[in-house]
């Protein structure tokens, strides 16, 4: 199979030819082996996609659909067999992915962030973090805090030089290890950033004037970063973030300094659509991506968390009708006037999984409350808390309540 260039058409409509990254050229040729591998144990005689008819496809998508991949797994595999497929001439068997498969949900992928993924999001500090990594590497601490000051990809930062040239008029100027070798310019705009920048290129011990480590080569120093980080737990098993978690902070960090106001995911609800655009172009510019649209995928989207939240609300009431009985026995023992869902749960922040969060109306005695949250366990695996809800509302801004049960409710 040949590993060559690859085409695609730009949003203008005008063809743009550009060349694949070795990893994505690597990941297509595995997965059309994979193809052919998993075809033949089907007993299909082929040896090379060159053979591959519309049985062969469908046989293909059968089979990973059954191996229950995750849509943005299932969704990759398509996309490099249909440009394998076009390569050779024939595309028009790989259509778009949403009529191959057997449920079009099945390759949803949503690309908007629904959390904040930023360290400070688990009230994890880098700068806490830090002696302990470069106790174990300094050369590894170093990449680290380059990362996280600039919002760089680890691979960028492993890669960045840090010499006069790059550095000058302000900005830190990227192009070694990006995608696509897509060069751009990171401003230089904090005394943190600048302090940052000055005492690491002290540090600098290679002649290529990046950070790592002079006898390894640049391969190996990014893999050692991944291995330093691994075993001191900071990944998702461990302390629940990401290196790339540092790349979220920065953009949502970022998005507050352009707007002034927090991002989608850290509760910004009210942002002018001007200002936002704005702050978008500039965020997927500093970011190192072509399309702003992009940026949701750090920051949220306004309008997306809206319509995935309030769908949250639906299945928290929709959960709540297998206690129905319970809930409404208490309300005539506690002689209530209505019981509202309040806040995770009421701004569909929560999981079905997490405990339900009601307020009571009006406030019953504190030795009923706690019968009755008792009780709950055994009607919720998670239990429920129970709010004094105008408390709740003075100690939570953009406070939030959906009324679930009133007294008309015990008399029908």
């Amino acid at each position: 199979m040949n590993k060559s260039r690859t085409s695609r058409v730009n949003h203008s409509g005008k063809l743009k030819s550009e060349r694949a990254s070795f990893r994505t050229i690597e990941c297509r040729f595995d997965c059309l082996v994979h193809a052919v591998e998993i075809l033949r144990s089907k007993g299909f005689a082929v040896s090379s996609p060159e053979q591959f008819k519309a049985k062969h496809i469908h046989a293909l998508v059968e089979h990973w659909e059954n191996d229950d991949l995750s849509a943005a797994t299932l969704q990759n595999y398509l996309s490099f067999l249909r440009v394998a497929m076009r390569a050779i001439g024939k595309g028009h068997l790989v259509p778009k992915s949403a009529q191959l498969v057997s449920d079009p949900t099945k390759v949803v992928v949503s690309k908007t962030a629904l959390e904040d993924k930023s360290w400070s999001a688990k009230n994890i500090k880098l700068e806490e973090l830090l002696p302990k990594i470069a106790a174990e590497d300094h050369f590894v601490a170093n990449i680290v805090e380059l990362a996280g000051a600039f919002g760089l990809r680890l691979t960028e930062a492993t890669q960045q030089k840090l010499t006069e040239s790059s550095t000058q008029g302000g900005q830190l100027y990227v192009i070694d290890g990006t995608k696509g070798r897509r060069p751009r310019l990171v401003p230089i705009e904090t005394d943190k950033q600048r302090e940052v920048i000055e005492r690491l290129k002290q540090q600098v011990k290679r002649k290529d004037g990046t950070l790592g480590n002079p006898r390894r080569n640049l391969q190996q120093n990014r893999d050692r970063v991944y291995r330093v980080l691994r075993k001191l737990g900071i990944n998702k098993e461990g302390l629940g973030v990401t290196a790339h978690g540092l790349r979220h902070q920065y953009a949502n960090d970022t998005f507050e300094m352009l707007t002034g106001v927090q991002s989608p995911v850290r509760g910004g609800l009210l942002i002018p659509t001007k200002s936002q655009l704005e702050a978008r172009r500039e965020l997927s510019e500093r970011l190192g991506h072509s399309r702003t649209s992009i940026t949701t995928a750090y920051t949220g989207s306004v309008q997306h968390l809206a319509r995935v939240r309030h769908g949250r609300v639906i299945e928290i009431v929709e959960n709540l009708a297998t206690m129905d009985e319970f809930i409404l026995k208490a309300f005539g023992e506690m002689d209530l006037e209505y019981v509202e869902l309040v806040g995770r749960c009421a701004s569909g922040e929560a999981a079905l999984s997490d405990p339900i969060e009601l307020a009571f109306h009006p406030i019953p005695k504190m030795e009923q409350i706690n019968e009755f949250v008792q009780d709950a366990r055994n009607h919720h695996p998670a239990g429920v808390l129970v709010h004094f809800s105008q408390v709740l509302a003075m100690s939570q801004p953009g406070y939030k309540s959906v009324r679930i049960y009133q007294h008309e409710d015990v008399l029908s």
